[in-house]
């Protein structure tokens, strides 16, 4: 197995981002960013997208940290917050439920992201986190259980 996207944040000194430095998406232009999934609605097989897993690696201490999630409408030009907060667990996998809608008629779409879907992860900090690297890693979960 193997996430699709991964992307790193920092507690204390490093290279990688602050984690909850990333805020709630409001333009295009996080399209693109290091915290965005862009995956297709469907597998190659037919099987539509479900849920967006998330797998999440901190260092020794982790804690469960608050994450939302948004989904760009290319339509509205808008990000839209799917749900409510879930907690991620170190070690764990958490998944955030999607929607899978039906592809709408040829030219609707813009042709860079017609049958995609763009996915933004915020994480917050719990407070009190230990110091080092956290691992985020996502990808389309096209079965539900």
């Amino acid at each position: 197995m193997r996430f699709q996207h991964q992307f790193l944040r920092q507690v204390g000194a490093g290279p990688n981002p602050v984690l909850g430095s990333d805020a709630a998406p409001t333009t295009s232009q996080q399209q693109g960013a290091d915290n965005v999934l862009n995956a297709r609605f469907e597998s190659i097989s037919g099987w539509a997208m479900q849920r967006i897993a998330i797998a999440y690696k901190g260092p020794p201490g982790a804690l469960t940290l608050p994450a939302k999630i948004y989904l760009w409408d290319d339509h509205t030009e808008s990000w839209y917050q799917m749900g409510g907060t879930v907690g991620l667990a170190p070690g764990a996998f958490s998944f955030f439920n999607t929607i899978s809608l039906i592809l709408p008629p040829q030219g609707v779409l813009s042709s860079s992201s017609a049958g995609s879907l763009e996915a933004a992860l915020v994480v917050s900090p719990a407070g009190g986190d230990p110091a080092g690297v956290y691992s985020f890693a996502l990808g389309p979960d096209m079965v539900s259980f």
